[in-house]
Parts: structure tokens; C-alpha cells; sequence
């Protein structure tokens, strides 16, 4: 079925059946004109629409003058505004709710669930000689905060229509859209950045996206070295899609980040803050004190390198964390090798870690503890060789 004649077809389905029943956030506006395409005499020539809160203004004008009391329902002559609250394309019930303006008495609306049950009802007025304007509460209609698609249509039977002339607003597919469900954020970055990077200038990513609705307008990445800065905005940009934007870390930091967001009609949304530890490269701990070590160049590894412990003589000595506090600490290298490792700390408390327990690949975590500790020292107490690659600890 051509377009243009679903919209004529979506009217009819409503009307049918509610002529048996019809009675004797952040301001928001949309609508549109149209050309003279109808021999009706309530041929539409624009429909503007107006949110404030929860109360939607209607503001229809048609190309030629007429009479109030021309709006007969039972004649087959009102306006009507159809709600699609599903927003399915093929559905025999088209409109969910319907808004139905005609003269009883004086200028007056009605809002039906489409025929079926009577919803709630006001007045409209007629400013000039072609425009009528009414107010509904979107709550009291059932359309409050619901996505919906919108159409204003006209109906009139008589001269020059011998059949029942129906115009409307928009004339073809798409409808128009109310839009009040801000738009998706998909950010899930890796809490330790070794997992993915081996660099500490490293791009963000995430994805902003608006499916079925009125398309992303922009987004902010947020972005916190804790506890040393507040926010700050790290990037901003337009249009939905994924993103990668490039941040250049401070080494051994831990940042705080977070995205936000706003579609086309102004819903807007603050996604789950995210954590994420730098670590420091292995040549570059804190306290960093070694013995028997040598150093190998690895592209694979965080900063290019890492630090070779080959017999029992070598160690590898850091600080991470306060004897009065104690937060998440990793030791990081590769996996592979036949390696056992002990560390300790605070000199009675140590760990013994084997590679057997280590998935084998680069950048893994070799050990973490959440134990209250100040200075670590590895030692290689079994195998051919361990290579570190770098310490972490998170700001807590």
C-alpha cells in the first residue's frame, strides 16, 4: 500500500469506529504546513504543536475560512489528532488515542481511546476565520512521557465532497515524533587499562545511540583524575554512532569517567560513572628498588618493556598503597613460563604465585592483593625467568 494512502487508511481505521461513540518536560514544538491538495473544506494548511510540561497546545489552520458551527461530527465534519502509542507499522488498531474537535453547544475537544471508551474532554477556540487552538493535558490523555508518532487529519462530507474528504498533516510516512526517552549510552571500559593498552594515552570509547528515536543531538565525555581534580569535560561531540575519543593519561593515576548525552527533543541522560587505573609502567614504580635485573624490549608489553627476574638472587622491590589504608594493588607480566614467584610485604606476610595459575599472554595480572601494605618485593623462586611489566593501585 502507497504511503500516502496508509495515512488516509490510519484515519478511516480510528474514525469507523469513533463515530459510534463520539459525544453529541522542557517546552517542545513541532508541526508542518501543507500545500492545497483537498477539495475539503477544512483543507489543513499547517499544525503546530507546543509542550509545555504536560500540556500540549494545538494550533490548526486550514486554507479556507469556516464556521464553528460547520465542525458536526455527526455529519462527518471535525479535526482530529491520532496518537500512535505502539508505533507499529502494519496494525489494525492505528492510533491508540485520538483528539476529536467539533462544535456541541461551542468549540470543544475529545480525547477517546479511538472510539472504544471516553478519555477526557475541554474547550478549543477559534482566534480567527481559519485556525482553531486547544489545550490537552498529555497525562489526562494517556500520552505523558510515552514515545509516541503524531498526525492532524480533517474530515469533511458535503459540497464539494460528495464523499468524505479527508486531508492531513503530515501527507506521507513519517509521522511526526514525540520523542521523551533520552538517548542509550554503551561505555563499559576495562577497570585496569593494561587489559587492552599498552600505553597510558589511550582512546575512550563508547557508543551513544537513540534507536527509534529523535536521533542523538550531542554528547559530553566527563573525565576526573580522583583525587586530585575535579570534573572536567574531556571531549564533546555531535551525531550518535560509536566513539573513540584520545586521552592522555597520567601514569599511575585513577580516573573517574562518565558520558552524557541529549537526543533531538531535548531528553537528556547521565550515564553510570566508570573506573579506570593506570598503572605504572614496570621502570617507573613507586619506591622502585631492583637487584640482579636485566630489561627487555617487547612491544606487546605496557611501555614497550619489561624487567627480567632470571634467578633467585634478583628482586623487584615497589610501594603501592599506605600502611593505613589499603586498596586494590596488581602486579602485571606476562603469563607464559614455568615460573613461581614469591612476594611479601610488611615483612612477615608474603604469596606464593605460579605461572600454571596464570592464563599465558602479555599484560596479565600475576597477583593482586586488597591486603594493607607499603613496600612489595618480588622474588623468582622456581622456574627459568618472570618478567614484570607493571604495579597498580587504585585511588580509593
Amino acid at each position: 500500500m502507497p504511503k500516502a494512502s496508509r495515512i488516509v487508511c490510519l484515519a478511516l481505521a480510528s474514525v469507523l469506529v469513533a463515530l459510534v461513540a463520539a459525544p453529541a518536560r522542557a517546552a517542545f514544538s513541532d508541526g508542518a504546513t501543507d500545500g492545497e491538495d483537498s477539495r475539503s473544506r477544512l483543507d489543513l494548511a499547517s499544525v503546530l504543536r507546543t509542550d509545555t510540561g504536560e500540556k500540549m497546545k494545538f494550533e490548526i489552520t486550514t486554507h479556507e475560512r469556516f464556521k464553528s458551527r460547520q465542525l458536526d461530527i455527526e455529519s462527518d465534519r471535525f479535526f482530529m489528532i491520532g496518537f500512535d502509542l505502539d508505533r507499529r507499522a502494519s496494525d489494525a488498531r492505528p492510533f491508540e488515542r485520538c483528539i476529536f474537535v467539533f462544535y456541541a453547544g461551542r468549540l470543544r475537544w475529545a480525547a477517546t481511546d479511538c472510539g472504544r471508551a471516553f478519555i477526557t474532554s475541554g474547550l478549543a477556540s477559534k482566534p480567527s476565520g481559519k485556525k482553531i487552538v486547544f489545550t490537552a493535558n498529555m497525562g489526562r490523555v494517556g500520552v505523558y512521557l510515552r514515545d509516541h508518532e503524531w498526525a492532524a487529519f480533517s474530515f469533511w462530507r458535503g459540497s464539494p465532497c460528495a464523499r468524505l474528504c479527508i486531508d492531513s498533516i503530515p501527507n506521507r510516512e513519517p509521522l511526526f515524533l514525540r520523542d521523551f526517552t533520552p538517548p542509550e549510552i554503551v561505555f563499559a571500559p576495562p577497570k585496569l587499562l593494561t587489559t587492552t593498552q599498552t600505553s597510558w594515552s589511550f582512546p575512550v570509547e563508547f557508543t551513544v545511540k537513540d534507536p527509534k528515536g529523535s536521533g542523538v543531538a550531542n554528547w559530553t565525555l566527563h573525565a576526573m583524575n580522583y583525587g586530585y581534580t575535579g570534573w572536567t569535560e574531556a571531549a564533546t561531540g555531535t551525531g550518535g554512532g560509536p566513539q573513540s575519543v584520545p586521552f592522555d593519561a597520567v601514569e599511575g593515576a585513577t580516573y573517574k569517567f562518565y558520558v552524557s548525552a541529549s537526543d533531538q527533543q531535548g531528553n537528556a541522560k547521565d550515564g553510570g560513572v566508570r573506573t579506570v587505573v593506570v598503572p605504572y609502567d614496570d621502570d617507573n614504580a613507586p619506591g622502585l628498588t631492583t637487584s640482579s635485573v636485566t630489561t627487555l624490549a617487547d612491544d606487546t608489553a605496557y611501555g614497550g618493556g619489561l624487567t627480567v627476574l632470571a634467578d633467585g638472587s634478583a628482586s623487584y622491590s615497589f610501594y603501592e598503597g599506605s600502611p593505613g589504608s589499603c586498596p586494590p594493588i596488581w602486579l602485571i607480566g606476562p603469563g607464559d613460563g614455568d615460573w613461581t614467584i614469591r612476594i611479601s610485604w610488611n615483612v612477615t606476610q608474603e604469596a606464593t604465585v605460579s605461572a600454571a595459575s596464570i592464563p599465558d599472554g602479555p599484560r596479565k595480572v600475576l597477583w593482586t592483593t586488597n591486603s594493607c601494605g607499603f613496600q612489595y618485593t618480588v622474588q623468582l623462586i622456581s622456574g627459568t625467568s618472570v618478567a614484570i611489566d607493571a604495579v597498580a593501585d587504585e585511588v580509593v
